[in-house]
This record gives structure tokens, sequence and C-alpha cells, in this order.
């Protein structure tokens, strides 16, 4: 990404603005393509801000095509696909049935609370049903790397955001984008999209 940097401002890397543009509508259509042929898109993000967004996003603009993973990415989620969804069964299961006794109770239960972190987002709110995804949406590269090379071997296609210093490897469409201001412009705009696509 290094060569879309035009200069430099208070010691941060300044992109090309038409390059940038052209990024985010890109992204933005292959996105909703997906979507739109009743394809998988699963958001992952391992950054606290952004928690609360995903959270919201999930539980008031719920989509059947869209899963996410809120903060915590346990690796082998893409290459041991059927034991994660059998957590995720047995999770979605207990949230049914127990949780409400649970919740109500107060009784500390420390495995379902791990679970929930985890596999929470994978979840439709009105759907059992768990599907593999078709194209992921990284909204952090740095410290993730992990996360792409797990893409790139069950060959997921990758969305990602990233800077002038991030190295472009194991990402199909990268996102350049300046601050988390944009990145959550950029949600916000795929999900109330994907929900307008649907009506």
């Amino acid at each position: 990404m290094a060569d879309l940097c035009v200069g430099r401002r208070v010691a941060h890397p300044v992109m090309d603005s038409q390059a940038r543009r052209a990024s985010v509508l890109r992204a933005l259509y292959v996105l909703l393509r997906v979507l739109q042929s009743h394809g998988h898109v699963l958001l992952v993000n391992t950054h606290p801000d952004l928690v609360p967004l995903l959270r919201t996003l999930h539980r008031d603009y719920a989509h059947p095509h869209l899963s996410y993973c809120f903060s915590t990415w346990v690796g082998g989620t893409l290459t041991n696909w059927q034991q994660f969804t059998r957590s995720m069964v047995s999770y979605a299961g207990f949230e049914a049935y127990c949780a409400p006794f649970v919740m109500h109770r107060g009784i500390a239960f420390p495995r379902y609370r791990r679970i929930q972190r985890t596999v929470h987002g994978f979840l439709h709110p009105t759907s059992p049903r768990v599907r593999f995804p078709d194209m992921m949406l990284l909204l952090q590269v740095a410290g993730n790397e992990h996360i792409l090379r797990e893409a790139a071997r069950v060959q997921v296609p990758v969305c990602a955001f990233v800077t002038a210093a991030t190295p472009a490897r194991g990402i199909q469409y990268p996102i350049l984008h300046r601050d988390l201001h944009e990145l959550r412009a950029f949600c916000h705009a795929l999900v109330h999209t994907a929900r307008s696509l649907r009506k």
C-alpha cells in the first residue's frame, strides 16, 4: 500500500484520495454482490473500541447473510469449521432454553460467558442456521495476520481495512482508510444498504 502514499503530514502518511474512494466503492460493491447472491459475509473485529458498534449492528440490524466476530478470534475457526459449528449449535440451544434461568438467578457460569464472547455474533437472532462465510471483512490487519493465513487456506476472499503501511498480502480487496470514523461509516453503509436491498 506504500505506493498509494502521496506524502506525509505531521509524520503520518497521506493516501491518494481518489484511490481511497475507489477502494471503498469497490469493496462495498463486491460485498453487496455477495449478499445479493445469498452468499455469507463474516465481519471480524479485534479492536475493543469497535465491539459496541458490531453488537449494535448484530442486534438492531440483523441480516441473515451477515455474521460477526465481535472481539475474539479463535484459531481454527475456518480450518476446523465443523467442530466450531457444533460449538455454536450447542451454545444456541443453551441460550434458548437455559440462559434466562442462569441470568435471572445470577449463576456464575464461566464457560457459558467465554463461549458467548466467541460465538454469539455468528448466530442470526431468529435462525439457528450457521453458514460458512463466502467472504470476510477484516476490520484490523495489524496483529491478525494469522486470520489472513487461515482464510487463504480455505480460499475465503478477504476485504480488509488498510493504511499506507499495511502489507497487501492475503487481501483481495483492500479498503484504504484514515481512522475509526471512516471504518464505522463503512460498516453502517454496508449493513443499511444490504437491509434496504432485501426489501
